[in-house]
């Protein structure tokens, strides 16, 4: 077939090919343009980076063979799977919003959205999956931050959302923070009393060996025995030392952590509450909707009239044609038929 032959079959065919576009089209426009409007606000965080200081008595006591678990910054990732998390989006869905009414008192997000349910259960696991739906979490790498995007059916409910999610995240992170801090000072402070006590027996220990060897003291020479032992030694006490210096750093650290209130968050953008509504993209999907019915038209036509050539020129191709549309119409009208002849040929 040659372009001027697929023009004019265009050209004879173009009503078919019209009307299929136009169905098409509202079919695809007309649900896009009665869809509800949602509004969307955005926000972005970053986690605290953690405490360097910190993070080098932890370790220098790696080094000495003392494992310390710090309490520094999570990743965005881990942020991000934190948003989407059953218990966030629980305390989410129980809190109190206001559906922007004037007077109106606040209600639970399933009383604004107005969610049915069996039982309290029901409702709360239905508006939990409303949430999945409407907040959007990605961590960006190239910048170490967290975007959130919340979708709701009113400006003020996606406001709402957003600031809370906010409060929550800092909230749990901040209660988990403290927690791991405790739990690292006692840990802490168990390895410093075992340490201490292990520091006191060294300096025992070489001071028991210098008062034995007085010698060494005055300046004399003594044999290389004495002079590696009391190297030993020496050197077994600074290591100890050392090893306590650092834990008793890290006590205090971890005391300070513990109590600590401030965010665990650094919000670079607030959600605002947003002006206009989200587009629907009506005239996107219309003119696809449109260039996709226009397509299939054109397959159509180029079947009708390879149909059509193949009757005016009375080919085998066309009778084998009409004997097989023949069977599947009997078949159709008659299905209890077709499966006894199945049987027949089992």
């Amino acid at each position: 077939m040659t372009l001027l032959t697929l023009g004019s079959l265009i050209l004879r065919r173009s009503g078919l090919i019209l009307l299929l576009g136009f169905v098409v089209a509202l079919a695809m426009g007309l649900p896009a343009l009665f869809k509800a409007r949602t509004y969307t606000t955005t926000a972005t965080f970053a986690p605290q980076s953690s405490n360097n200081q910190f993070a080098s008595m932890n370790g220098l006591a790696a080094q000495l063979g003392v494992s310390v678990p710090s309490v520094g910054a999570q990743s965005p990732d881990f942020y991000a799977q934190l948003i989407e998390s059953r218990g966030i989006l629980t305390s989410v869905a129980q809190g109190e919003y206001s559906d922007g009414s004037v007077g109106a008192k606040p209600k639970e997000l399933a009383d604004v959205l107005h969610i049915k349910g069996a039982s309290p259960r029901d409702r709360l696991d239905a508006t939990i999956r409303w949430l999945h739906q409407a907040i959007i979490a990605e961590a960006i790498a190239k910048t170490g931050t967290v975007q959130v995007s919340v979708t709701a059916p009113s400006p003020q409910l996606a406001d709402q959302i957003a600031n809370r999610l906010l409060d929550l995240l800092n909230s749990f992170n901040l209660e988990t923070k403290q927690t791991q801090a405790a739990a690292e000072t006692k840990f802490v402070e168990g390895r410093l009393a075992e340490v201490r006590a292990e520091l006191r027996r060294a300096e025992d220990e070489l001071q028991q060996f210098l008062q034995v060897n007085r010698q060494l003291g005055a300046g004399q020479m003594a044999s290389p025995e004495l002079n590696f032992s009391r190297d030993r030694l020496q050197q077994e006490v600074q290591l100890k030392r050392g090893l306590f210096n650092t834990l008793s750093q890290a006590y205090e650290q971890s005391r300070i952590e513990e109590v600590r209130n401030t965010p665990v968050i650094t919000v670079f953008e607030q959600p605002d509450m947003p002006v206009h509504p989200d587009s629907r993209r009506v005239v996107v999907k219309t003119l696809l909707g449109f260039m996709f019915g226009s397509l299939v038209g054109v397959i159509t036509a180029l079947l009708l009239e390879r149909v059509r050539w193949m009757k005016e020129t009375e080919s085998e191709e066309f009778a084998q044609f009409l004997v097989l549309r023949r069977r599947a119409a009997e078949n159709l009208l008659h299905p209890w038929r077709s499966v006894g002849r199945l049987l027949r040929r089992a």
